[in-house]
């Protein structure tokens, strides 16, 4: 067995650990190891000793990243060095192997076997150790075949010598491109093939044309891979062979040697080739995966063996695939064993040239041990998760039972307790798909077979056959038992139980369920002693052990510092297993920072008090984590000797939450104080580098700066730097200027924008970011970030990001909400300073416009009235200088230009008095008047009118004389305005004004009439300024809807009140209610 020296370079102990163990597990190679934490430990051990691997972590306490890697290059440029990293980033993978590392392991996915494969081919690929022939290299001798390797830059890596016998390639490099061997237009082809095998995991094969081929009579090559070791990172192994030699010779020569050396012994798993969907080769891997002999699938329908719901699939590939289509297909199917039993296979199909045409040959990967392998494993950890919470036995041989039912080849279990050493037994439970055991148990020879496999004491398992020879073999077959097995329990040199368990559908247990079972069996003796020493803990005089072993601290006894008892408590929170703590110094699980103290406190104390002492400290695990604990120590005697008595509460969780509702305390509270601030202060521009500082103390950060969007003439999206915090004792060393001005639709900033969009606070140590996220925020020396979305309104503001340059520091799930409400608290300032902006600016427009109005109306009062009081003057003259005799039609044009002429001057009136009460900009004049009289004189000037309608007109007043305080013009036009609607909406009827008294509140004015009235829908919005019932250029009354508005205005401003009772069609009555006596 070849002897190998490794140096390992890993920081952590327990990595360390595990990679050697794996290293170990090897059964064709013997490792000599050799382990440093450091860097600088690893250079200083290359001066007196030589290696032929190394081992490198990326990432030590010295030395980070590919620059570790580049100085152990330097230092043993000769070793092959194999990187094994915790980061699974592929790019640093491909640079690691770019610059000459031999492969790029990640921690967590690796095997043992994996890490066995990667050591030998670094080491010969490097020539420190060559790699070793295939057995069976003799096909060489008949026909040229190269063994090669693919890294992950498609570099072909084999002996330049043997690949001359294929191909001229134009280089004697042991390491080339692989697309140099054929023509450029076959470079996609060869492309498409390598990331098949990479991303398939299956290894699978193609046929290509060489571009310069040594002989002429070989034009073509049959190049086989396998997938990597590692996914993504590893090397594939490939074989390349003359094409038509391979194929034909297949047939023609009946070379057995040839199919077993090229696609068996290069290939693993199964290969066959069907042509016309008729076997016309098959390997000795294939036929055992089926279960059958070569000789018995030749010339057989490929279809026999594939499982009827996926032979529609494989033959249409298959004939797509003799079409001539270029397909190369990778999937699951089922095929059928022999046996009946399905096998879940991975199947690679390729069309390849065969004696005079073409067939389908393909490669077949029996994955069904590892779909079988998986599913027994979840039936194992589930059923110890349930039997850990077991109390009693009903639930735990439920629980066995249940599972052993699950495994796919058992059909029928039974559960049978044992009484004087399995003399006496009993069915305890039993089920399954018919109840088989409680039949066998009714027959005598069973029985005898049963208590004779117990005494026995091992596990039988009996095939179809072996049933036959049993005397039971009647009973069995009636009951269609084709599998029979039991496993006895034992405890304490008893059996106790045992398991049975049957199946009617296989002939033979396979290996992995027979292994299942027995782990299944080996669970209930466990779980059966485990609860009968429950119960005799329970019933002795060592119930105080129970209650110690049972208590949820640690407890442990240590006399003259060694530890003497140690509960699995304590093994559970120290990492250590009981026997390992029995063997241990108890300082040792003590924080060298607090040793000292805590032995100061216990030499002090008084040793005859039986009061324990109370501390708290901090504890050293195995793995080297911290935790903390509270202790309380105690003086006892234990086995006739003084000795300490300790309990330890783990208090980690609770100190981690005091902890981290302390971070959010303090958050909150300076989102507190920025609230205060900012409704206090007229700008939030003005205080936020004081709410940025308390932001920055609270979350004990070395930055906090504050970044807004904005857009640029170009239409771009991007971030700008608004305002900037940085720690004080920090400011020499970090910049407070950063980066800023990018566009949010480059990388990564387009992830940023994307999530803090929608409301989501991006937090992490940077390591765990994409690549282009790292370097960006790497040259601004940050090591964990948090950045935390400000939204004005609905509207996406900008951000606050909370930038950690000193270590790599996880945010707490209740840190981050309280940032988040820091920056609502700033969304929010944003908000009300953005809104009372454009108030201010909403007003500034208002009185600007109302500014506007006055100037109008001013100007409307000069420029409309003045040429209509021009018209009337003239019109006046040219009355008065007309002929007395002048004729009526004439007359009658003067008098309608007159009333026109009077409408607009009422009209403009109208619009400038309207617009006067809304600007407030008019004065009422109220004096002393006779109420009574300015209603008669008003009801004079309209009764001409009413007469002109055939209208009767009434004035009644049972007041009498009567006189109330108003402004004479605005009450007048007012009272002339309800009267000469009353006369304008009544086409026939009565018109009636009454003057009354309303029950001494006051005069009473209405006035009522029987014409067209108001419908109910126009009621609520008749005072409203310009709206009229009947509108549009139709309408059959004048006006423009100002009258009943200025009515109102003028009415209230006199301190009266005015209502409208309406019928449609039938009339309207409007009353003013005039204030008592002169109020």
């Amino acid at each position: 067995m070849d002897s190998v020296s490794v140096l390992l370079i890993e920081d952590h102990e327990g990595e360390a650990r595990l990679n050697q163990r794996m290293l170990e597990r090897s059964h064709t190679m013997e490792f000599r190891f050799t382990s440093r934490r450091t860097l600088a430990e690893a250079k200083d051990v290359f001066a007196n000793s030589s290696f032929d691997v190394l081992l490198l972590d990326l990432n030590l306490p010295d030395s980070s990243g590919i620059g570790t890697y580049e100085q152990m290059q330097a230092l043993a440029p000769k070793l092959p060095i194999v990187i094994i990293s915790a980061v699974s980033d592929e790019r640093l993978a491909v640079e690691c192997i770019r610059r000459g590392a031999q492969d790029y392991l990640v921690k967590g996915s690796i095997t043992s076997e994996t890490m066995t494969r990667v050591v030998r081919h670094a080491m010969a690929r490097m020539g420190t150790q060559p790699l070793r022939p295939v057995a069976g290299n003799s096909i060489g001798d008949r026909f040229p075949t190269v063994s090669f390797q693919l890294d992950v830059e498609n570099r072909m890596h084999t002996d330049p010598s043997a690949l001359a016998a294929l191909v001229d390639s134009g280089s004697h490099l042991t390491a080339f491109p692989i697309s140099r061997l054929f023509p450029p237009s076959a470079e996609q082809k060869v492309q498409a093939f390598v990331n098949g095998v990479r991303s398939s995991g299956t290894a699978m094969n193609t046929v290509l044309e060489l571009a310069s081929p040594t002989d002429s009579s070989i034009p073509r090559v049959l190049i086989i891979l396998h997938p990597p070791v590692v996914d993504g990172t590893g090397m594939l192994d490939g074989v390349m062979l003359p094409a038509h030699q391979t194929l034909a010779g297949i047939e023609d020569q009946g070379d057995a040697e040839f199919k077993y050396h090229t696609l068996v012994e290069h290939i693993q798993d199964g290969v066959l080739i069907a042509q016309e969907s008729i076997l016309r080769y098959v390997n000795k891997a294939l036929a055992d995966i089926l279960g059958y002999e070569v000789q018995d699938m030749i010339g057989a329908s490929i279809l026999e063996f594939i499982a009827p719901e996926h032979r529609e699939e494989v033959e249409g590939n298959h004939r797509r695939r003799m079409a001539g289509e270029d397909i190369q297909d990778v999937y699951e199917c089922a095929l059928l064993h022999r046996s009946g039993e399905r096998r879940q296979v991975q199947l690679s199909m390729g069309r390849v040239p065969f004696q005079d045409g073409y067939a389908s040959m393909g490669t077949i990967k029996d994955v069904t041990q590892q779909h079988r392998v998986a599913y027994l494993m979840r039936i194992q950890h589930q059923l110890a998760l349930d039997l850990a919470y077991a109390a009693d036995l009903d639930s735990v041989f439920d629980h066995i039972v249940s599972a052993v039912l699950r495994v796919d080849s058992i059909d029928a279990t039974a559960l049978f307790t044992c009484r004087k050493n399995a003399a006496e037994t009993t069915l305890t439970m039993s089920r399954g798909v018919q109840d088989v055991f409680s039949a066998l148990q009714k027959d005598k020879n069973y029985r005898e077979d049963l208590h004779r496999t117990l005494r026995e004491r091992t596990s039988s398992f009996r095939s179809a056959e072996e049933l036959n020879n049993l005397a039971t073999a009647d009973v069995l077959t009636e009951q269609g038992v084709r599998s029979l097995g039991l496993i006895p329990i034992i405890r304490g040199g008893e059996t106790i139980a045992a398991l049975g368990v049957a199946s009617l559908t296989y002939a033979v247990f396979n290996p992995l369920v027979r292994q299942t079972i027995e782990a299944i069996a080996s669970y209930l003796g466990g779980v059966m002693a485990r609860l009968a020493a429950e119960e005799s803990l329970r019933d002795s005089e060592l119930m105080y052990r129970a209650v110690v072993e049972k208590s949820h601290d640690a407890v442990f006894i240590y006399r003259d510092d060694h530890l003497v008892f140690a509960n699995e408590r304590t093994a559970d929170l120290t990492g250590y297993s009981r026997d390992e703590l029995s063997s241990m110094n108890a300082w040792s699980l003590i924080h060298p920072d607090d040793r000292s103290r805590i032995q100061q406190l216990s030499a002090t104390r008084d040793e005859s008090s039986d009061a324990p002492l109370i501390y708290e400290g901090r504890i050293l695990t195995k793995d080297g984590t911290i935790r903390t604990g509270e202790f309380a120590a105690t003086m006892i005697r234990y086995q006739s000797a003084a000795a300490a008595l300790v309990s330890v509460r783990d208090v980690t969780s609770r100190r981690s939450h005091e902890q981290e509702l302390k971070r959010s305390d303090s958050l909150l509270r300076a989102a507190g104080f920025a609230a205060s601030r900012f409704l206090h202060t007229g700008s939030w521009e003005k205080c936020i580098l004081e709410v940025l500082e308390q932001y920055g103390v609270a979350a004990n950060v070395c930055r906090v700066v504050l970044m807004q969007n904005s857009s640029d003439d170009e239409g771009a999206h991007r971030m700008l730097q608004r305002n900037v915090w940085v720690r004080p004792e920090m400011r020499d060393s970090m910049i407070e200027r950063v980066p800023d001005g990018f566009d949010y639709a480059e990388a990564p900033y387009d992830r940023w924008a994307e999530q803090l969009s929608e409301g989501k606070t991006i937090a992490a140590v940077i390591d765990h970011l994409d690549a282009d996220e790292q370097m960006v925020l790497a040259r601004q020396n940050i090591r964990s970030t948090a950045m935390v979305p400000v939204f004005n309104g609905e509207r996406w503001w900008g951000f606050i990001r909370f930038d950690e340059c000193r270590l790599r520091r996880t945010w707490l799930g209740s840190e981050i909400d309280a940032m988040g409400v820091g920056a609502k608290t700033l969304g929010a300032a944003i908000n009300r300073q953005q809104a009372s902006e454009e108030v201010i600016a909403a007003k500034e427009r208002a009185e600007q416009a109302d500014e506007m109005k006055k100037a109008f109306i001013a100007n409307m009062s000069h420029e409309v009235r003045t040429p209509l009081n021009i018209i009337l003057g003239y019109l006046v003259l040219v009355t008065e200088l007309a002929d007395p005799d002048v004729n009526e039609d004439v007359r009658e044009f003067f008098d309608a230009i007159e009333d026109a002429t009077h409408r607009l001057i009422r009209t403009v009136d109208s619009i400038m008095n309207i617009s006067r009460f809304q600007a407030n900009d008019i004065a009422i004049e109220r004096v002393p008047l006779r109420l009574d009289k300015l209603v008669a004189n008003c009801i004079e000037k309209f009764r001409r009118s009413a007469e002109e309608k055939q209208l009767l007109m009434e004035f009644q007043n049972s007041l009498g004389e009567v006189e109330v305080l108003a402004d004479q013009n605005y009450l007048t036009e007012s009272l002339d305005h309800l009267i000469d609607n009353a006369i304008k909406f009544t086409p026939t009827g009565t018109v009636t004004v009454e003057l009354a008294d309303s029950d001494g509140s006051g005069p009473r004015l209405s006035i009522c009439d029987t014409g067209i009235g108001i419908s109910d829908e126009f009621l609520d919005r008749m005072y409203e300024p310009y709206v009229q019932e009947d509108t549009g250029y139709d309408r059959g009354y004048e006006g423009i809807g100002l009258g009943l508005t200025l009515v109102k205005l003028y009415i209230e401003a006199h301190g009266a009140s005015i209502n409208v009772e309406s019928c449609k069609g039938k009339g309207t009555r409007f009353t003013v209610q005039f204030p008592r006596g002169r109020e």
